[in-house]
């Protein structure tokens, strides 16, 4: 009802033909929040959203210990190292930063005009960076580690920010598992409102 563009990656990260999440952590490594940056680009491009080319950059990779956060949710904490799941060794990627040219005076064709609202998975395996790379131009990044379902929007339309400078686009990334959550009574009443007042295109 609000022309809002929703996006389902389940098929995509399923068809991987490698892991796209990390084995004892529940979010995707960076082999799959490269596979939803990249997607995620793509379908704004078919929906006719202004944006550069997607940029170039080269990758310097290597492999860096992750204890996931399962270790920590299965309550393994205080095992011996030699009883918990085996360390696994996650690829750390140096993305580097998207420089954006403009022969605008003041620059202001250069500021980010993309919000990306959203949860960890937004702040973990460099999902930003990519997508940052693959639209080719740069976004403010406004998740929050263990935002749910909201807490990242609630935060963000009550902000200087927002109300200051809107944006022409909002990337909201929604973990499937917050989907199950019971919507709040505020959510309920007074998020309407606040998404009203987005004035986006998509």
């Amino acid at each position: 009802q609000n022309n809002i563009e929703a996006l389902d990656l389940t098929n995509l990260l399923a068809s991987s033909s490698v892991a796209s999440y990390y084995h004892t952590d529940t979010h995707w490594n960076e082999i799959g929040a490269n596979l939803s940056a990249l997607a995620i680009a793509e379908t704004l491009r078919n929906l006719n959203w202004e944006t550069s080319q997607a940029a170039d950059f080269q990758l310097q990779t290597a492999l860096s210990a992750r204890s996931g956060d399962l270790i920590h949710l299965a309550g393994l904490d205080h095992l011996p190292r030699y009883l918990r799941p085996k360390i696994e060794l996650a690829s750390i990627t140096q993305v580097p930063p998207l420089q954006i040219e403009s022969d605008d005076l003041f620059g202001d064709s250069a500021l980010p005009t993309t919000v990306l609202l959203g949860t960890s998975y937004s702040r973990n395996s460099n999902f930003s960076a990519f997508l940052e790379h693959h639209l080719g131009q740069n976004l403010v990044n406004f998740a929050k580690d263990g935002g749910g379902f909201s807490g990242a929007a609630w935060a963000y339309f009550a902000s200087a920010a927002y109300q200051e400078t809107p944006p022409h686009t909002v990337i909201w990334e929604i973990p499937e598992r917050v989907l199950e959550a019971p919507v709040t009574e505020q959510e309920r009443h007074g998020f309407a409102l606040k998404i009203s007042k987005v004035n986006t295109t998509h």
